[in-house]
């Protein structure tokens, strides 16, 4: 349970997202700023942690790269310099689960030189948002002494992420939790929709196995529309009202049950690979 409560570590369609220019970057500031003063109704939170509770988590899902024969692709991945171009809550917060999906993706592809830049700009997200505990000079100590070991950078990411998922709810600020949330599972699911989408032809060949990754998709359908309610319970709020509603429209793209096949798979991908763009491109 503990294991698939970090979801929010590394693991929604939302084409439709309003282009950030900064008047709206402001509004959009206030408006997670708004969600993290209110006092929160326990149905709210009851609803955040059952959604958490029992969603895949996204360290799982890349994990499957590893056994796939499928190669690194570093284009795939938020550069980790463009986090100086986060400069209010929404973007910070929907990035810093990006981020953490792409740590993940990062050391199951055993990409151990490139980890470096990324656990330093979520630190500084992190630190923004106010949760410094999250990679304090121990945690940053233990990365450094261990960066080419699998397993313990997996264990340092699962401890850190829990800690900011540990503060944003106690301090309800459940607004930037969903957020993250909502980063990880898209760019998760933005990593493994492009490498299915390009490597189809060679698995059919016999040069890679996806069938591993084709089956991942086969619940998406429910944790989409889960996503969805969560998103659409921050009530009068435009941003989230329109994340909510795209979350559901990707949802549909799904068949009702089984994975997606060619035709579900084209549009599945396009759709995520057109919100994750929007949303690496927030201010």
């Amino acid at each position: 349970m503990q294991k698939k409560h970090i979801y929010l570590l590394f693991l929604v369609i939302c084409p439709l997202l309003p282009a950030c220019d900064s008047t709206k970057n402001r509004e959009q500031n206030d408006s997670v700023a708004l969600h993290d003063t209110v006092v929160l109704s326990d149905t709210l939170q009851q609803k955040y942690r059952s959604l958490i509770e029992n969603l895949p988590a996204p360290m799982e899902m890349l994990r499957q790269l590893t056994n796939s024969g499928i190669s690194f692709r570093d284009s795939l991945v938020n550069p980790a310099e463009r986090v100086s171009n986060y400069s209010n809550s929404n973007s910070q917060a929907i990035n810093l689960g990006i981020y953490g999906a792409d740590m993940s993706y990062l050391t199951a592809m055993e990409q151990f030189n490139k980890v470096n830049g990324y656990i330093r700009s979520v630190k500084k997200i992190a630190d923004i948002i106010v949760i410094p505990t999250a990679f304090d000079e121990s945690t940053m100590k233990q990365y450094d002494t261990n960066r080419s070991n699998s397993d313990t950078l997996n264990a340092i990411i699962y401890k850190s992420y829990k800690r900011i998922d540990a503060t944003l709810q106690d301090n309800q600020r459940l607004g930037l939790a969903t957020l993250v949330v909502c980063g990880s599972w898209v760019e998760a699911m933005y990593i493994t929709t492009s490498h299915l989408e390009k490597e189809g032809n060679a698995a059919a060949s016999g040069k890679t196995n996806t069938k591993a990754l084709y089956d991942l998709l086969d619940h998406q359908k429910t944790h989409l529309q889960k996503l969805a309610q969560l998103a659409g319970s921050f009530t009068n709020d435009p941003f989230f009202a329109e994340l909510s509603k795209s979350l559901y429209e990707l949802a549909e793209l799904f068949p009702e049950n089984g994975a997606p096949d060619a035709t579900h798979l084209r549009e599945i991908t396009a759709r995520v690979a057109a919100l994750r763009t929007r949303m690496v491109n927030m201010n």
